[in-house]
C-alpha cells in the first residue's frame, strides 16, 4: 500500500492547495468502527452514558441516557478514509494505553496552508457505517422474570433466564421448574460454568450480574435492552417495587390483602383519601411492611407522590377498580366470573361512601362476555398489563376469552403494545380476520375474529 495519496482541495480563501495523506504506522483496515449518532446524543457521548445492551444473542442496541437505538450495519461500495481533519482535531493513539486505543483527543494537527499545502494523517479505513434506528424498549424477557416470581411477603426461589430456550409456561416440564429455580451461588455456578474461579468473575461481570444474599443476579438493564428512563418507567407500570436492592412485582393476593387492609383503616378511622397521612394508616395497620403499605398507596394514588404537605391523593377510579376485583376475587362460590346484575350490586356495596360504580371504567381491566347459560353477560378480571408482550400470545389469549370482538373492545388490550412502537391496524391485519355485518338499522359492524377461526 502507497504511504500517502495526494487531493487537491479548496482553502476557506478559496484557493486550491495540495492535501497529503499520510497512512500512520498504526493504520489497519477497520481498526476502527464509524457509527452515527443524533446531535442531541453528543452529550450522553461526552458523560460516558452511550451504552451497548443485551446479551451474546440479541440484536445490538445501543442506549442513550433516555433513549433505545438497533444498530444496523450500512455497507459501502467504496472504501471510506477516516482522517485526522485538519480543521477540527485529530485522534492520536497512545501507545501505552491499549484498550482505549485512538480515544485521546489532540489539537496538534499540522496544517501548511501557507505553503499552499497541508498534511493530514489517514488512520484507518473502513468498508461501512453503523446507523441507528430508534425503538421502543424490549420488555418481554423482563416481563418474564419479573411475573414468574412474584413477591408474596417471602423471599422466594430465584428464576434463571434462558436466552436458548422457549418457556413455554402452559406445558413447563419438572426440569424446567428446577432448572427455573436453580442454586444461583458462586460454588454452584462453577460446577456450571466449568471454568477457573477468575474466569467465572470476569464473565459475571461482562453481563452486569450483582451479588444479591450470596446469589449472582443478572442486571435488568442487560434483559430489557433500554436506557435506564426507559427501564425505570416499564418498571412503575407494572407496579415494581424495589425489596432489598431487586426490583419485584408483588403477587396480586398479597397486594390486595395489603390495601384492603389499607381501605379498612381509612373508613374505620373515618380519614380523608384525598389528604392522607401515611404515618396514621401505618400506625394502624401493624400487619404488613412499612415499604407495602407505602407502594399500596403509592399506586393507587393521583400522582403516584405525596404533595406539598406530604399527604397522598387516593385515585377514585384504581380504588373503585380495585374494590370491582376484589368483588369477583371474594366470592364465595370460588368462579372466576360473576353474573352482571350481581356484580353490579356488590360492587356498588363494596365501594367506600363518596364512590358511585362505574362500568365505563372497567375498560382494559375487565371483560364482559354474554353467557347463554345464565341468559347475560358475566364479567370476568382481564388486566391489559398482564397480558403477553409477543402478540400472538395476546391475541391468543383474548379470543380464547371471546370469540368476536369490536374495534372498541379490543383497541385498550392494545395499549401497552402501542407503547412499544406497534400500530393498531397491523396488528388486527396479522393476527386477526375482520367481519362486517349489519344492525336493525343496516347500519355497516366491523367485528374480528381469530384467523384460525375456519371460514362458513
Amino acid at each position: 500500500m502507497a504511504e500517502k495519496c495526494t487531493q487537491l482541495k479548496h482553502d476557506s480563501d478559496g484557493h486550491v492547495i495540495e492535501c497529503n495523506f499520510i497512512f500512520t504506522d498504526t493504520f489497519d483496515m477497520n481498526e476502527l468502527k464509524c457509527i452515527e449518532i443524533e446531535p442531541e446524543m453528543l452529550d450522553d457521548l461526552k458523560n460516558g452514558q452511550l451504552e451497548i445492551r443485551g446479551g451474546a444473542n440479541d440484536e445490538t442496541v445501543l442506549v442513550s441516557s433516555n433513549k433505545s437505538y438497533l444498530v444496523r450495519q450500512h455497507d459501502s461500495s467504496n472504501t471510506i478514509l477516516l482522517t485526522s481533519y485538519n480543521h477540527t482535531r485529530r485522534l492520536h493513539r497512545d501507545a501505552n494505553d491499549k484498550e482505549n486505543a485512538y480515544m485521546h483527543v489532540m489539537d496538534d494537527m499540522e496544517d501548511n496552508a501557507d505553503a499552499g499545502e497541508c498534511t493530514e494523517s489517514v488512520l484507518s479505513a473502513i468498508s461501512c457505517v453503523y446507523i441507528l434506528e430508534q425503538q421502543p424498549p424490549r420488555l418481554n424477557e423482563l416481563h418474564d422474570i419479573l411475573y414468574q416470581r412474584p413477591y408474596t411477603g417471602a423471599p422466594t426461589p430465584a428464576v434463571t433466564p434462558f436466552d436458548d430456550t422457549e418457556h413455554d409456561a402452559e406445558h413447563d416440564t419438572d426440569d424446567h421448574k428446577q432448572a427455573a429455580c436453580i442454586d444461583l451461588s458462586f460454588d454452584s455456578l462453577k460446577l456450571l460454568a466449568q471454568c477457573s474461579d477468575e474466569e467465572l468473575i470476569h464473565a459475571l461481570d461482562e453481563i452486569d450480574a450483582i451479588q444479591i444474599q450470596n446469589e449472582w443476579r443478572v442486571s435488568l438493564k442487560l434483559l430489557a435492552q433500554c436506557s435506564d428512563e426507559e427501564l425505570t418507567h416499564a418498571l412503575d407500570e407494572i407496579d415494581a417495587i424495589q425489596i432489598q436492592n431487586e426490583w419485584r412485582v408483588i403477587d396480586e393476593k398479597y397486594l390486595s390483602s395489603c390495601f384492603q387492609d389499607v381501605l379498612y383503616c381509612v373508613m374505620e378511622h373515618s380519614m380523608d383519601s384525598k389528604n392522607l397521612n401515611i404515618d396514621d394508616v401505618t400506625r394502624n395497620t401493624a400487619q404488613f411492611p412499612h415499604e407495602m403499605v407505602v407502594h399500596c398507596i403509592r399506586i393507587h394514588s393521583v400522582s403516584r407522590a405525596p404533595n406539598e404537605d406530604g399527604r397522598w391523593v387516593l385515585d377514585e377510579v384504581k380504588v373503585s377498580l380495585f374494590c370491582a376485583k376484589q368483588v369477583i376475587l371474594q366470592q364465595s362460590s370460588g368462579e372466576e366470573w360473576m353474573r352482571h346484575s350481581q356484580f353490579m350490586q356488590e360492587w356498588s356495596d363494596s365501594l367506600p361512601y363518596e364512590l358511585t360504580a362505574d362500568v365505563a371504567i372497567l375498560s382494559g381491566h375487565f371483560l364482559s362476555v354474554y353467557a347463554k347459560r345464565c341468559g347475560e353477560n358475566v364479567w370476568y378480571i382481564l388486566e391489559e398489563k398482564e397480558l403477553s408482550l409477543k402478540p400472538k400470545e395476546r391475541f391468543q389469549k383474548l379470543f380464547a376469552m371471546k370469540e368476536q370482538w369490536n374495534m372498541q373492545e379490543i383497541t385498550p388490550y392494545m395499549t401497552t403494545l402501542i407503547k412499544t412502537g406497534y400500530n393498531v391496524d397491523k396488528l388486527l391485519l396479522k393476527h386477526a380476520r375482520m367481519i362486517r355485518s349489519k344492525d336493525d338499522q343496516g347500519k355497516e359492524l366491523k367485528s374480528y375474529i381469530s384467523r384460525t377461526v375456519k371460514r362458513k
